[in-house]
């Protein structure tokens, strides 16, 4: 986590890193302010943005299943955004003896 809950990796409603281009045009356009563009990435972006159906990962999963191709979607950038942090994770640490997942996820 950075500077907020935000930055790093996508979560059940929030965004994780985004580049911060997006944000500026999408005020330049007129199609958000910044009161907006704080509820849309806390609360309405993460796994419940992409798929649509839910912040819950056993429900995206449910919904992949059931070839939900929003959910699918879903999971496979959470996987491969976990996949990149994990990387640097593991390359500043020397190696990782082992990886714990809690909540929703694990």
């Amino acid at each position: 986590m950075g500077f907020t809950p935000l930055d790093g990796l996508m979560m059940g409603t929030r965004s994780g890193s985004v580049d911060p281009g997006i944000l500026i045009f999408l005020m330049r356009q007129g199609q958000l302010d910044s009161e907006q563009i704080e509820r849309v990435l806390n609360q309405q972006s993460g796994l419940l943005g992409i798929s649509g159906i839910s912040s819950d990962m056993r429900e995206i999963l449910g919904a992949i299943r059931q070839g939900h191709e929003r959910a699918k979607l879903a999971f496979d950038i959470f996987v491969h955004r976990l996949r990149t942090a994990f990387g640097g994770m593991a390359a500043v640490l020397g190696g990782v003896d082992s990886l714990v997942f809690t909540a929703g996820v694990g």
